[in-house]
């Protein structure tokens, strides 16, 4: 299949090409890294891409991925550095890629995205901008994890997953940082066929868009659209009303990302969806620029992998397996210290 395709597009980070079809692959291929991730560079190509696209006559779109994973998110280690000064150049930034998702969600033209390995992230936020989700059964991983390193979703997972499933389904998600397989995707609605292999995910891809009539909408772009949870005002008021005490007794108010996420989950659905994408962003950088976020994100970022890759183990010693641990406590009898085995683990 690949093969019969012409380049029309090539960029450090993407390829787009075009087949007989018409149908353009919208590839991410990042070539100096070994996974496709959220930087400077990947916003520029991006953005040049879809202004390719603009000039070019197409009948759909598949986004996939050259490497094992779809997308594994943003460069935690550019967003640490990130400070307040910074806070109207990040913005400005995260416009521009949103705006150009957007353009890709509302051309009219169906765009199907094919989910292999970890799609998480902003590697989630891009296949929720399009309107078909196709996925790998096996070794395939989806969500939005931000909020467990401290940040929140920045290129409007929080606004499209909670128009998709309504405020109180999608607090796992976004209030936990959730990942979850394809199945449980396609059981709540946010993926929509799971195939077996990679040769069936562009196979299906393009069966779906030679189907399609145009135009072609997300859901919450329809004027007929209701939202999820609208049909029950009372247990919306209620939410609204016991979410912030629940979120503020487990945070104690210490954690700005959980409250921001919460206050876009709700403040978003007040309006239209250009609007709401700004209001996120405004968020998210308050979000990225607070102390407090950087704490966390180097905590359970860098501080954790060099944990994980041996930073604080003695020199000289060989690696050892054990099978049980046991913790021994110390205790004057009165006649001396002595020892014993207080608990064990298999």
């Amino acid at each position: 299949m690949t093969s019969s395709l012409n380049i029309c597009f090539s960029s450090p980070s993407i390829i787009l090409s075009q087949n007989e079809q018409g149908i353009i692959h919208f590839s991410f291929d990042r070539q100096d890294k070994s996974n496709n991730l959220l930087d400077d560079q990947f916003i520029e190509d991006y953005v040049a891409a879809i202004k390719c696209l603009q000039s070019v006559e197409f009948t759909g779109v598949i986004l996939t991925s050259a490497k094992q994973h779809f997308f594994v998110g943003g460069d935690l280690d550019a967003l640490a550095l990130m400070e307040a000064e910074n806070a109207d150049y990040i913005y400005q930034q995260l416009s521009d890629f949103k705006n150009a998702m957007r353009w890709l969600e509302t051309c009219a033209k169906p765009v199907v995205t094919c989910l292999q390995g970890a799609a998480l992230g902003t590697g989630w936020e891009i296949a929720l901008a399009s309107h078909h989700r196709i996925a790998l059964a096996k070794h395939c991983t989806l969500g939005l994890p931000e909020v467990s390193y401290g940040l929140m979703p920045s290129a409007g997972g929080v606004i499209r997953m909670t128009r998709m499933l309504g405020l109180q389904l999608v607090c796992n998600y976004l209030l936990k940082g959730k990942v979850f397989t394809p199945q449980e995707g396609l059981n709540v609605g946010l993926v929509d066929l799971i195939v077996d292999d990679k040769a069936q995910l562009l196979e299906q891809a393009v069966h779906w868009i030679n189907k399609q009539k145009l135009p072609v909408q997300q859901l919450f772009d329809r004027r007929d659209f209701v939202q999820f949870d609208s049909v029950d005002v009372a247990s919306r008021l209620n939410f609204k009303m016991t979410m912030p005490a629940l979120l503020i007794q487990k945070t104690q108010g210490l954690l700005p990302a959980p409250e921001a996420i919460l206050a876009v989950m709700v403040e978003g659905l007040k309006v239209d969806m250009e609007t709401a994408l700004r209001i996120e962003s405004r968020y998210f950088v308050s979000v990225l620029t607070n102390p407090i976020a950087k704490n966390k994100l180097n905590l359970y970022w860098h501080q954790l992998n060099e944990i994980k890759y041996g930073a604080s183990r003695p020199q000289g010693i060989a690696k050892t397996t054990f099978s049980k641990v046991g913790v021994f406590r110390r205790w004057n009898d009165g006649r001396g210290h002595c020892l014993y085995l207080s608990e064990s683990w298999h």
